[in-house]
């Protein structure tokens, strides 16, 4: 089956890039982050109402990419099955420089079709690329995910 993949190019450098990878990810996914990603065996939650995520940085080059591996998770998506889905999974980020941008390649290995989560979770990473990490690396302004004031419900 075909891991979730995709790329985008950002006018910034690679340094930039890679800045955002590991060291200001509540700057561009989610406000909800907990840990460190700057440093192979760092580890990393982000959580978004119920739904969380916790990830291990397993391979790190830098200014070229960084892998991160999911060790815990729980997916709250109605209808999930398995709510630990992105366990055992990576998610591979991969730096290209360009003249005057950086392409970043992001590779979910792990994330199939065949899991239940797949269509919202590709969705999610294709908003959160597309509409949070390329603004924020372009103009300083992006988009993670915000709990609600007084709405936050611990994950189970």
């Amino acid at each position: 089956m075909t891991d979730f993949a995709h790329t985008v190019r950002v006018a910034c450098s690679s340094a930039d890039a890679f800045a955002a990878l590991t060291r200001s990810i509540d700057h561009w996914w989610s406000r909800e982050f907990e840990g460190r990603a700057d440093a192979v065996g760092a580890e990393f939650t982000v959580r978004f109402d119920a739904t969380f995520k916790t990830f291990r940085v397993v391979e790190m080059e830098p200014n070229a990419g960084v892998t991160w591996q999911c060790v815990a998770s729980h997916l709250d998506l109605a209808g999930l099955d398995r709510r630990s889905e992105w366990d055992g999974t990576q998610v591979r980020w991969t730096l290209r420089p360009e003249r005057d941008a950086t392409l970043i390649d992001v590779t979910h290995i792990g994330l199939t079709p065949m899991l239940g989560c797949h269509d919202a979770c590709t969705q999610g990473w294709e908003q959160f690329l597309a509409h949070s990490l390329v603004p924020y690396l372009e103009s300083g302004e992006g988009r993670p995910f915000e709990a609600a004031v007084g709405v936050r419900e611990d994950a189970a």
